[in-house]
Parts: structure tokens; C-alpha cells; sequence
């Protein structure tokens, strides 16, 4: 009987609590910040993170892409054939995205590290056989390379740099 007692009278406090945080205003939900200007318009920090405004052509992009992410693997790492197996795998992913449209450098991100997770018949362990590195590493790999070559200003010492 008393730990009904108290667990009645600890709720009564609870709700007394709570009826006076919301007639004070505490507990008011908030309501979503939203520009008023806002139009569909970028920000100056989304514009610098959409691919569109790289210089070559689809297939240039996947190649330089292909190119730099195998040199830059079997640089950080020894030199492995599951290196070009990823890089053309990711490459490929890449210019599939990029000719359906998709221009922003985090679904890029998202998409290639998922791909390459269950590529059509390879299992994970066939792409990444040997290999240092996953598929999240890859798509972080990816965005990096992206944003560096973007000529993004907002870099910080955990971004890859790719020669």
C-alpha cells in the first residue's frame, strides 16, 4: 500500500511539474526556422558541394575518379588489385548517379559506400578481398576526392588529399 502511496504522489508532482512548464512556455514545441526568402534557393556551402560545377564531362570525372582513388589507395596502403577492383567499381557507381541526375556530394557519398556494400553478384568480400579499407572508407574516399575537386575552402586536417 505505500508504494502505491508514493507512486501516486510522485506522478501528482510529475504533473504538476508539467501543467507549469507549459503554462510558463517551456515545453512549447518549436516551430521549424525557415528563411522566408527561402525559394529553393542553396546556400553558398550546398552550391560548393554539387559535382555540376566540375570541369570535364561525365566519363572525364569517372576516369580521373578511377585513376586517383587506386593511386591513392595503394599509396596509403601496399599496392593491391582489390585497389582497382574498388576504384573501378566505385567510378562506375559514380557515373551511373551522375547520369541520372544526382549532383550533391553526400548522396554520392550514401550512395556509393551502399552500392559497393552488395554489388549485383559480388559479395563485399569479393570487391574488398584483401583490401584495408570497407565501403564507408570508400565513399568517405570518394566525397573527399569530390569536395578537393570542387576547390572546396572548408577543409580540415582529416581530409584525404589526393595528388
Amino acid at each position: 500500500f505505500f508504494c502505491v502511496l508514493c507512486l501516486m504522489l510522485a506522478i501528482k508532482h510529475l504533473l504538476y511539474v508539467l501543467l507549469l512548464c507549459s503554462s510558463t512556455g517551456f515545453f512549447t514545441p518549436l516551430a521549424p526556422r525557415v528563411s522566408p526568402s527561402f525559394s529553393h534557393k542553396l546556400s553558398a556551402v550546398e552550391e560548393r558541394m554539387l559535382v555540376g560545377s566540375m570541369s570535364g564531362t561525365h566519363d572525364e570525372e569517372r576516369a580521373l575518379l578511377r585513376y586517383t582513388l587506386s593511386g591513392h589507395l595503394n599509396r596509403t596502403y601496399i599496392p593491391h588489385e582489390a585497389h582497382d577492383r574498388i576504384a573501378t567499381l566505385s567510378s562506375d557507381i559514380y557515373l551511373k548517379e551522375r547520369l541520372s541526375g544526382v549532383s550533391a556530394v553526400s548522396s554520392l557519398l550514401v550512395t556509393i559506400a551502399e552500392s559497393l556494400e552488395s554489388r549485383g553478384g559480388m559479395t563485399q568480400t569479393d570487391v574488398f578481398d584483401g583490401a584495408f579499407v570497407n565501403n564507408w572508407d570508400v565513399g568517405n574516399l570518394v566525397s573527399d576526392y569530390l569536395l578537393q575537386r570542387l576547390g572546396g575552402e572548408e577543409e580540415c586536417e582529416c581530409n584525404n588529399k589526393f595528388e
